[in-house]
């Protein structure tokens, strides 16, 4: 009955404003011509406005139309074959011819728009470090998901649990400490605490990622105090014009066969559109352990939207689901061989014994695995309210997850499971400037969460609702040079847990006075907790090649769920978890430096931050009396007990460094590299001591070159071609959380790489497919990357080595075809 209320609300939403005010903004019918610096027109050019969330593409003569759009001034980004993507201010007063000169510049001196603030801006001008990455950059990476692609990025890693899950670390921070936006524009929300819970998104649905580095809670409320990492879609066509894309690939480590089509129409007013996704792998191999068994994945997602386009704005309705299934590798292994050990159902019974050639080679998962479905519904809209614009998003999301253990008992019935219902609300004014031209914006969002489990067996968490609501108000002023914004925000959240009754069985009861009472898993608690964040941030451009940023912000995180009450088995970490209800929320308080200096020849790029955290949240290891490992559960002694723990005091501090050299007289080549480092450590009595010195799970020090040509052309059947040879250099990681094994050193490694890839053209020059070929880890190296949870797994007694390696080399071929 909720999700039907919660469907009729949403819908409700839509259809007000789909009859809203059009009469409230001038309609228009603008024709632009886009024309580079020499005034040769951009044929097929795709020119993209934020703010009114569309894209067009000009034709042979570089012009194109725009149909009902209201008046006013817009930031937009220009993308040309074979260049970097670069912004625009498009003045749209009156109908007629206007021509617009765009800079072209190779992918180094990459300019977009930054949404989601008091005003689209131009990301370089905006004060908050950030870093994005377009959808055909992406697209050029070899990677198994989506968090993968993404770590090219400086500053930005991932943890991860087989090439199925990965979840992002902005500057060392991550789960909960790190804010999703899907590309439906909601905050995502799926059990994000947990290693092996990966971001429930189709990779092929994402455009453009942008990465927010720092705290963030002034726009996002609780959590964002790592950073954003917002995933924008395609943006829909303008009236009369349409827009699609077909992306096949396949990788030959672990067989990763790929294909998405998306298509989008919009006529009279309105849109349509719809992306259908497949991907399916089988285990994965590297040198050290051959092909890794029950790392197969295989997953499906489908995205539908309806929107209508008006002068006064737009507004979407859009519905999606992700289905994905995938194998928990558990590492365990033949003590004579170091062959893995798989599962199997034999005579009736559970059997372990060595997995077979066909089993290693399957793109079925096996025992233990686990089924991930998140469905969403979104509204989102933009209005032109006289002088001011209101934006709000209200979605419905509901994750399922269930985890599967028993070969005997099969799908039928999952041991582990939770359905987590959430409704996201974002609301956003923008009002008119004052004060010669200082720009305010005020706000209200939140969620309301409730979780269920659904498991018949086990039992990690227990069922709790939440509500947070937040308000705050931002402002901004634009100078010539010069960028300030600043804000406040105050947020409450209040969290109820429910008891949980088990039987001598382990089965639920409803009390503890039941006849048959053997334990109380969970007991029940209430906690809320209120905060006041903010930040002061300021750009200045000494020249237009030459800028200067600085910013501070104030940040927060209430304790999740897992944190709080977690008592249980938590089996794709191979941990049995203790919660503790005395933790308090983190409070943060970050400050940061950047620069970035431009020329013909080079580009030089620096960032500094310092964020000091009271009242950190980590796990830790517990040991028994003895001494040794504590095994709460002795039919699996390989799953060991960690607890949460809360450090006084913590900071992380470090940056990224970027060079790129981009010489006149080879236009087209580029070599650009770049170092981040971040660094993690306690203070106060944990600090006191070397084994507790250093907080976990943080990323080592990488250094990335990338040597790349590219050639474009105007005419011919080639509209252009890349070529490009990359190396990742991973220092040794021995700053790391000692104390009871709960973390080990990584040796330095360095992964080569290299792509290519051509767009074929029409006789008229419009693109209409691009083959690419890609690259990565040619020299098949033995690895362990310091953030896959995989490296915690068994000892192979038959090598001496513990855990699971990283993927060994990997050759892929990738298709991408305009509809």
């Amino acid at each position: 009955m909720a999700n039907k209320l919660h469907f009729l609300l949403l819908l409700s939403l839509f259809i007000l404003s789909a009859l809203g005010a059009e009469a409230s903004s001038s309609s228009l019918s603008p024709c632009l011509t886009l024309v580079d610096g020499a005034g040769k027109e951009l044929a097929y050019a795709h020119l993209h406005i934020p703010d009114l969330n569309i894209t067009v593409t000009t034709d042979a003569p570089g012009r194109v139309c725009l149909e009902r759009v209201g008046a006013g001034s817009y930031a937009a980004e220009v993308h040309y074959p074979g260049f970097a993507r670069t912004t625009v201010q498009l003045e749209l007063n009156a109908d007629g011819e206007t021509r617009v000169e765009v800079v072209l510049s190779n992918y180094t001196l990459e300019s977009v728009v930054l949404t989601g603030r008091s005003q689209a801006t131009d990301a370089r001008r905006a004060p908050q470090a950030n870093v994005s990455i377009a959808g055909e950059v992406m697209r050029r990476q070899p990677a198994a998901n989506l968090v993968e692609a993404l770590s090219v990025l400086p500053g930005v890693s991932g943890v991860g649990t087989g090439p199925a899950v990965s979840k992002p670390v902005i500057r060392g921070l991550s789960y909960n400490r790190v804010v999703t936006i899907s590309p439906s524009g909601l905050r995502q929300e799926g059990q994000q605490w947990g290693d092996e819970h990966g971001l429930e998104i189709d990779p092929y649905s994402v455009d453009r990622a942008t990465v927010l580095k720092g705290p963030a809670s002034l726009a996002f409320g609780s959590d964002a105090i790592g950073g954003v990492l917002h995933l924008q879609g395609a943006p829909l066509p303008s009236d009369g014009n349409q827009s699609g894309l077909l992306v096949a690939d396949y990788q030959a480590n672990g067989g990763l066969a790929g294909i998405s089509a998306r298509y989008a129409r919009a006529f009279k007013g309105w849109v349509v559109g719809g992306q259908v996704s497949a991907r399916a792998a089988r285990p994965y191999d590297n040198a050290a352990d051959g092909p890794v068994f029950n790392t197969s994945f295989n997953e499906i997602a489908v995205r539908l939207t309806v929107g209508v386009q008006r002068a006064w704005g737009y507004s979407t309705l859009t519905a999606s689901t992700f289905d994905q299934r995938w194998g928990l590798p558990e590492g365990e292994r033949d003590s004579a061989t170091g062959k893995f050990l798989g599962l199997y159902y034999s005579a009736g019974v559970e059997e372990e014994r060595v997995a077979s050639d066909d089993d290693l080679n399957s793109y079925t998962p096996f025992f233990p695995k686990q089924r991930i479905r998140h469905n969403t519904l979104a509204w989102g809209t933009s209005a032109q309210l006289g002088r001011s614009r209101l934006l709000a998003t209200v979605g419905y999301q509901l994750n399922q997850r269930q985890e599967f253990e028993s070969v005997v008992e099969g799908d039928e019935e999952a041991a582990l499971g939770w359905n987590l219902h959430t409704v996201n609300y974002d609301v956003k004014l923008q009002l008119p400037p004052f004060g010669g031209g200082w720009v305010p914006s005020v706000g209200v969002g939140g969620m309301w969460q409730k979780s269920l489990n659904t498991g018949v067996e086990e039992f990690l968490t227990p069922d709790y609702t939440l509500f947070d609501i937040g308000a705050f108000g931002v402002v901004e002023r634009k100078w010539e040079q010069l960028t300030l914004s600043g804000g406040l925000r105050f947020d409450s959240r209040s969290l109820s847990a429910l008891d949980l009754n088990l039987d001598t069985l382990g089965v639920p009861v409803s009390t503890s006075a039941d006849p048959t009472f053997g334990q109380t898993k969970f007991a029940a608690f209430d906690r809320t907790f209120t905060a006041v964040t903010g930040s002061l941030g300021a750009s200045f451009a000494v020249t237009p090649s030459f800028v200067i940023k600085a910013n501070i912000a104030r940040g927060y995180r209430a304790p999740n769920i897992a944190e709080l009450a977690a008592n249980g088995a938590h089996e794709g970490t191979l941990r049995y978890e203790y919660g503790n209800q005395d933790l308090k929320p983190e409070q943060s308080l970050q400050g940061d430096l950047g620069i970035e200096c431009r020329s013909d020849w080079v580009t030089v790029s620096a960032a500094a931050f310092y964020n000091h955290i009271s009242k950190y949240i980590f796990v830790e290891k517990v040991l028994a009396q003895g001494g040794g490992d504590s095994i709460p559960d002795a039919s699996e002694p390989n799953t060991l007990a960690y607890r949460f723990a809360q450090a006084d005091q913590a900071y992380l501090f470090g940056g990224e460094l970027g060079v790129a050299l981009t010489p006149v007289p080879v236009p087209g080549l580029t070599l650009e590299s770049a170092f981040s480092i971040t660094r993690g450590r306690t203070l106060g009595k944990l600090g006191d001591a070397d084994s507790t010195r250093y907080l976990p799970f943080i990323p080592a020090p990488r250094l990335r070159t990338e040597l790349r040509y590219e050639r474009s052309y105007t005419s011919g059947g080639v509209k252009s071609w890349f070529v490009t040879a990359n190396y990742d250099y991973y220092f040794r990681q021995d700053e790391f959380l000692a104390a009871a094994g709960t973390e080990l050193p990584n040796a330095a490694y360095g992964l080569l790489g290299a792509s290519a890839g051509v767009t074929f053209a029409d006789r008229r020059g419009k693109p209409w497919a691009t083959l690419m070929v890609t690259a990565q880890n040619l020299t098949d190296e033995v690895y362990q990357n310091h953030l896959s949870r995989l490296r915690y797994a068994a000892v192979n007694n038959a090598t001496g080595r513990r855990g699971i390696f990283s993927p060994g080399m990997n050759v892929g071929v990738r298709l991408v075809v305009p509809l």
